[in-house]
C-alpha cells in the first residue's frame, strides 16, 4: 500500500508490461483513481496507457501507439481546453522518435500550451 493526497492505494500487478517490477505499480492505482473520479466528464489522454489496463470511452492521443482505441494524432494538435487531462510517462517521449531527439523543445511547447 502506499499513499497519495491522504488516500491510499495498493500497488498494481498486471502481466502487460509487467507492472510489478516498474512504475506501473504506483501510476494505475492513481490512473484508475482518475479516471473514476471524471467518469461522465469531458476527458482526454494524451498518451496510450490506461487503455492497455481499464476500460473507458475517453479520447486518446498518441502518435506512435496501435491500441485500436488510440487516434494516431501528434499531441500539440489535440485541444485539451475545459477536458480532464490524462497524461502517463508520455511528455518524456514527446520530440523523441524511438531514441532519436527530434525536437528538444516540442515537450516545452506542449506543456506551455496545456498550462
Amino acid at each position: 500500500m502506499f499513499k497519495f493526497e491522504g488516500k491510499e492505494f495498493e500497488y498494481f500487478h498486471h502481466p502487460h508490461n509487467n507492472t510489478r517490477i516498474n512504475e506501473r505499480t504506483v501510476e494505475l492505482p492513481l490512473v484508475e483513481y482518475f479516471l473514476n473520479k471524471h467518469s461522465g466528464q469531458g476527458m482526454v489522454e494524451i498518451g496510450a496507457v490506461s487503455p492497455y489496463y481499464f476500460k473507458g470511452s475517453h479520447l486518446i492521443y498518441d502518435l506512435t501507439d496501435d491500441h485500436p482505441r488510440s487516434v494516431k494524432k501528434d499531441a500539440l494538435e489535440v485541444s485539451v481546453y475545459d477536458q480532464a487531462l490524462l497524461s502517463v510517462s508520455t511528455i518524456e517521449h514527446i520530440g523523441h522518435d524511438f531514441g532519436d531527439i527530434k525536437d528538444e523543445m516540442k515537450a516545452v511547447r506542449l506543456l506551455e500550451k496545456w498550462l
